[in-house]
C-alpha cells in the first residue's frame, strides 16, 4: 500500500514541475528597436542647435541644423538674378521677332538680326546656368537641417553646439519608443514545451503583455539556445535595458 501511495506522489510531482516549466518560466530579456538610426551629416559646418539626448520629438521637427547663411544668401540672389533676366528675355523676344519681320522686308541687315538673336540666346543660356545653380543650393540647404522621419527620442549625441562638423560625421542616434522589442535566447529544448504567442512582462502592472515577433529557425551552437522576439506594447524601459518576461 505505501508502495503504491509513494509512486502516485511521485507522479503528481513530476507533473506539477513540468506544469511551472510550461506555465511559468522566466528568463530575462532585453530591449532593442528595429528602428534605431544613426544620422550623419552630408555637408560641412558649423552646428547651429541639435537636440539633446533624452529629447522627444515629432515627425518633421529639426533633429539638428548646420550654419546656412551664406547659401541662403546666395540662393536669394540667384533667384532675383533668374527673375530679372526672364523678365529681360521676354522682351528681348519681342524685339527679336520684329527684326525678324524687318529682315523679310530688308529692312535691316542679317548682323542686326543677328545680334538680337545672340541675345536671346545668351539670356537663355545664363538662366538655366542659374536654374542649376539654384537646384544645387536647394540641395545643400536640405542636407543643413535634418527633420525627423518619424516621432522618436534621441538617444545619442555627437557634436557640441557651434562644433564644426565635416561630411560623414555622425550626429545623432535616434529611434521609435513606440516600436522597441524584446529580444531572449531560449534553451532550444524548452522551446518545444512554451507558449510562445504572447509573453508577460514580470513586475509590470496590469499583466503587461508582449506579442511574438519571430522564432529564430537557428540554434546557436555551443549554448543550444534559439533567439525569440517578441513586440512591445509600449515603452515600459530603455534600449538595452533587461526584463523578466515570463511565460504562462
Amino acid at each position: 500500500m505505501n508502495r503504491y501511495l509513494l509512486v502516485f506522489s511521485l507522479f503528481l510531482f513530476s507533473g506539477l514541475v513540468s506544469g511551472n516549466d510550461r506555465d511559468g518560466y522566466e528568463v530575462a530579456a532585453v530591449i532593442y528597436s528595429k528602428s534605431q538610426v544613426v544620422i550623419a551629416s552630408e555637408v560641412k559646418g558649423i552646428v547651429e542647435s541639435i537636440l539633446d539626448v533624452g529629447t522627444q520629438f515629432k515627425k518633421g521637427d529639426t533633429l539638428f541644423k548646420v550654419d546656412s547663411a551664406y547659401e541662403e544668401r546666395l540662393l536669394v540672389n540667384y533667384r532675383h538674378q533668374k527673375e530679372f533676366l526672364t523678365l529681360k528675355l521676354k522682351k528681348q523676344n519681342v524685339i527679336a521677332e520684329g527684326y525678324v519681320e524687318l529682315k523679310k522686308n530688308n529692312s535691316i541687315s542679317d548682323y542686326l538680326l543677328f545680334e538680337k538673336q545672340v541675345d536671346v540666346l545668351n539670356s537663355q543660356s545664363e538662366i538655366e546656368r542659374l536654374k542649376v545653380e539654384i537646384e544645387k543650393l536647394e540641395d545643400v540647404l536640405s542636407k543643413k537641417s535634418i527633420l525627423a522621419p518619424y516621432d522618436g527620442v534621441v538617444i545619442e549625441r555627437n557634436p557640441a553646439l557651434f562644433q564644426r562638423i565635416t561630411v560623414g560625421n555622425p550626429i545623432v542616434a535616434i529611434y521609435n519608443p513606440n516600436t522597441l522589442y524584446l529580444k531572449a535566447f531560449i534553451s532550444a529544448s524548452r522551446v518545444k514545451l512554451l507558449e510562445l504567442e504572447s509573453v508577460e512582462l514580470s513586475g509590470f502592472p496590469d499583466s503587461q503583455r508582449a506579442i511574438l515577433d519571430y522564432v529564430s529557425p537557428i540554434v546557436k551552437q555551443g549554448s543550444n539556445t534559439v533567439e525569440i522576439s517578441f513586440r512591445l506594447p509600449e515603452a515600459v524601459a530603455l534600449i538595452g535595458e533587461s526584463i523578466l518576461i515570463r511565460f504562462n
